[in-house]
């Protein structure tokens, strides 16, 4: 055999193009299948006990206030049996709150909107007609409930 005799390869262009889009096809469904719904389902998981949360806070704001001896102070607060019922699903969730960090729940502005509007609601029920200006619990809560409802609008998951 002649050294400069070299073995010629023909390949067909379909051949070549058939491999590339399968070489692209392959990419393709690995990478759904290995990180877009792996990541899907865990933003989905999140949002679902962002809604779990956000459905005991609603509860316990919106249980019926009642007369209670608080800090040797008679007072409208929600009941406490209601309050513990709005509560229950929440806690027997136990192994989802350990899924999830402080971070992943924070990944939109649902809890840091909960919280100025508590503390909006709280300020707009100060009655300032007594000696010492203090919360009126009716309004308070009231005014929280009403408002929350507002946020299935801006938070679509809720």
């Amino acid at each position: 055999m002649d050294d400069k005799e070299h073995i010629k390869i023909k390949v067909n262009k379909k051949v070549v193009y058939l491999i590339v889009f399968t070489t692209i096809i392959v990419f393709l469904l690995s990478f759904l299948i290995f990180k877009y719904f792996p990541e899907q389902k865990r933003t989905s998981d999140i949002n679902s006990y962002k809604k779990q949360i956000f459905d005991s806070i609603s509860c316990q704001y919106g249980c019926p206030l009642t007369e209670q001896k608080l800090q040797n102070k008679t007072q409208l607060l929600p009941d406490q049996s209601c309050v513990q019922k709005c509560t229950i699903d929440l806690k027997s969730n136990k192994n989802e709150s350990d899924k999830f960090s402080d971070q992943d729940l924070k990944n939109d502005d649902l809890f840091l909107d909960v919280e100025n509007l508590v503390t909006s609601c709280k300020n707009s029920s100060i009655d300032q007609s007594l000696i010492l200006p203090s919360i009126n619990n009716t309004l308070f809560f009231n005014c929280v409930t009403q408002d929350l409802n507002n946020f299935k609008i801006k938070y679509p998951y809720l």
